[in-house]
């Protein structure tokens, strides 16, 4: 079961796009005929999310098929990475929290982030949410959505949707504080319309005409894809090396990406393992697609004027690959002490297995007794797995 099933996010949403988007003579039909008439829709902008990506209208979310299909394909899993990573990530929040949300489209985003905010804190009152997009029509499905979410699960979601330029909007904002800032699936769109020239210094400036950013974590999310990833491995090291603030997520060091060297045709990003619904499940696979794993690049930071240091001890490592074999035999990469490691199985190769099978990319582990060499890190017979705590998903 997945921990962010109890939400009952997939039914809420499926309603929400049948009585918003479908003819009221199929309102009440099940999941197939909803998914057959928005079949059509939902090849359209799959494809102009992919092959087609550099003809995509900016407004394209105001056109009501591509905005009931954008909800149908990347509503759920969008909800499922910040709801997960807020869950694995954020601290225990008080009573009440407030999230700004930069280029919300339909929120899913802040929801997922309400949602793991509830679950760090079951007695979490209400969720204040400052929705910011460029088109009105999706922040209207924001707006219903949150309602729905409120009602089901029982606390207060305020969505304040503003629609406009985002940068005009940041620039009128009201100094309100936040506990949260929210870019999720906007960094990557920049690019892509930029055709690969936005420069993180561009989006750090935009983040620095915030006066909330310096007194809240900002939450960096975006598909695990090369170009976006890179943006955001370079965002991260202007960040640390220039003591602009504390890097809280997914790094274990303060010292340069270990990505970002020449040469290097990896990049940082989270595999979680996930079971997606019936519906979804099909509808991906009628896409072509596979939807067996959600992948998200990310980077979780404070601005605030404080001294950078490493927020974990020398044990800790962040999965960086799958396991896979190069000339030497086994390896796993591992980000770690300032660099890169490459572990290797050495004298237990139960505890190789162990790792193989219930560790999976992006994941924050603790080993013990592990052995280092001029190569990586071996495991030795006394090597312990301290704490790796996997999401059911």
């Amino acid at each position: 079961m997945n921990v962010l099933d109890q939400f009952r996010v997939s039914e809420l949403l499926l309603r929400h796009v049948a009585q918003n988007y479908t003819p009221k003579r199929m309102q009440g039909s099940d999941h197939d005929a909803l998914l057959r008439f928005q079949r059509p829709a939902m090849e359209e902008l799959s494809d102009l999310f992919t092959s087609d990506r550099g003809d995509r209208r900016r407004d394209y979310l105001n056109h009501p098929p591509y905005r009931a299909a954008y909800l149908l394909l990347y509503f759920l899993p969008n909800f499922l990475k910040a709801g997960l990573l807020t869950l694995t990530t954020a601290t225990r929040p008080t009573s009440d929290a407030r999230i700004l949300d930069i280029g919300a489209g339909p929120a899913s985003a802040s929801l997922g982030m309400a949602a793991g905010l509830r679950l760090l804190n079951p007695t979490l009152r209400s969720v204040e949410i400052i929705a910011l997009d460029r088109s009105r029509s999706i922040l209207r499905d924001a707006e219903e959505l949150a309602a729905r979410f409120s009602e089901q699960w029982g606390i207060a979601i305020r969505l304040r949707a503003r629609d406009g330029d985002l940068r005009t909007l940041i620039r009128k904002l009201p100094d309100h504080p936040v506990d949260h800032v929210v870019v999720a699936n906007t960094v990557n769109e920049l690019l892509e319309r930029k055709r690969g020239q936005l420069e993180p210094v561009e989006l750090l400036d935009l983040l620095a005409r915030l006066p909330q950013a310096a007194r809240s974590s900002v939450w960096i999310i975006e598909p695990a894809q090369l170009p976006s990833a890179r943006f955001i491995q370079a965002l991260r090291d202007i960040i640390a090396r220039e003591n602009l603030g504390r890097i809280l997520a997914p790094c274990v060091h303060s010292r340069d990406c270990c990505f970002n060297t020449p040469g290097n045709k990896n990049w940082c990003h989270t595999v979680w393992p996930w079971t997606p619904p019936g519906w979804y499940a099909a509808a991906q696979q009628a896409l072509g697609h596979f939807s067996g794993a959600l992948r998200l690049s990310y980077v979780v930071f404070s601005l605030a004027k404080q001294q950078n240091t490493a927020r974990a001890a020398k044990s800790f490592y962040r999965i960086v690959s799958q396991p896979m074999t190069d000339n030497n035999g086994p390896v796993l990469l591992l980000c770690g002490n300032g660099r890169c490691w490459r572990l290797r199985p050495g004298q237990h190769p139960a505890m190789w297995n162990a790792l193989k099978q219930t560790c999976h990319r992006g994941q924050l582990i603790r080993l013990s007794d592990t052995e280092n060499s001029s190569e990586g890190i071996r495991l030795t017979r006394r090597t312990r797995l301290i704490s790796a705590a996997p999401l059911e998903l």
